[in-house]
């Protein structure tokens, strides 16, 4: 655990200039850890249990999609944003995980836009430039256990790339 955590989670959640907002105020958004003993133990209970019913639940989700927030929107402090929005618009957002992207598995992971999108390279850049945060999004209204074809156009995917629009690489 980094000396600073709680003060750079707070930073990317609110933005460097929110210095009154606190962080520890909504126990629903954030449960920061002082010391690495409660982070390692929060940890445990939150991600280590995969046999319990609500990580079951969580990965059973059969219509849902992944949406990615990339490293630019990441670093301009515009998670909380994109996250208000995603819910404003009857998402749900049911799994989240910040993590950073070598240029090897940025490779793999957009593999299916390369000899697609001119912009590739621009692409592989921007999700190697720093962290990006992976969402899990449903649908707050809908039955999640339904599968459906993702071209179905009540299906989470589609529903979702109507809300935030085509791919683009570069903003």
């Amino acid at each position: 655990m980094r000396r600073d955590a709680n003060k750079l989670l707070k930073e990317i959640v609110y933005g460097s200039n929110a210095k009154d907002t606190d962080v520890f105020a909504n126990n629903d958004l954030f449960m920061p850890a002082q010391t690495p003993e409660s982070a390692a133990k929060l940890a445990h209970i939150l991600f280590s249990t995969p046999t319990s019913s609500l990580n079951r639940k969580l990965l059973d989700i059969k219509d849902c999609t992944c949406a990615v927030i990339k490293p630019h929107a990441v670093q301009s402090h515009r998670v909380g944003d994109i996250w208000e929005a995603i819910q404003s618009n009857g998402f749900c957002i049911t799994a989240a995980q910040a993590f950073r992207l070598s240029k090897v598995d940025a490779s793999e992971f957009l593999e299916v836009y390369k000899g697609v999108l001119a912009e590739y390279s621009e692409l592989i850049s921007e999700f190697t430039s720093g962290p990006c945060v992976a969402l899990q999004v449903t649908r707050a209204d809908t039955n999640r256990d339904a599968p459906r074809n993702p071209g179905d156009p009540s299906s989470v995917q589609q529903l979702f790339r109507d809300i935030v629009g085509p791919m683009d690489p570069v903003s």
